[in-house]
């Protein structure tokens, strides 16, 4: 191909037909800069096509993490409603007259007093996606 439109040149340049050659060296200066933009065209469709998958991959592990602390947070609810109901069932006793010595003992042999205020945030995911740069995705 190369031979071919080397060929072309010289029989332009050897019969002095300069302005057919500079027509030929037009076109040809257009068909370089229509390959170089298809060629632009298709790297930026790769890099969008590479940035669509990183921004799934981080919205999974965004969803994972999320997740997890739903789950978390909704287990401390159900630990600290059971721990509400314990504190209404002294109450309870502390106001009866009818509670005995017994019924103290035994209360605070079973009572758990802890009640989960603090919780910890699965934030791995949010953390790498802020250091790599890539928040804007």
């Amino acid at each position: 191909m190369i031979k071919f439109f080397r060929k072309i040149r010289y029989n332009l340049m050897s019969e002095n037909k300069t302005g057919k050659y500079f027509k030929y060296a037009i076109g040809e200066i257009i068909l370089v800069v229509i390959g170089i933009l298809i060629a632009l065209q298709i790297n930026n469709w790769n890099e969008d096509v590479k940035k669509n998958q990183l921004k799934i991959s981080y919205m999974t592990s965004l969803v994972k993490d999320y997740t997890k602390d739903t789950i978390n947070l909704n287990s401390s609810l159900k630990f600290n409603k059971k721990v509400i109901k314990k504190l209404d069932s002294t109450i309870q006793l502390f106001t009866s007259e009818k509670s005995s010595l017994e019924d103290f003992i035994t209360l605070f042999k079973t009572f758990d007093r802890r009640i989960r205020v603090t919780n910890t945030y699965n934030t791995n995911s949010f953390k790498v996606l802020i250091t790599s740069g890539n928040i804007n995705l």
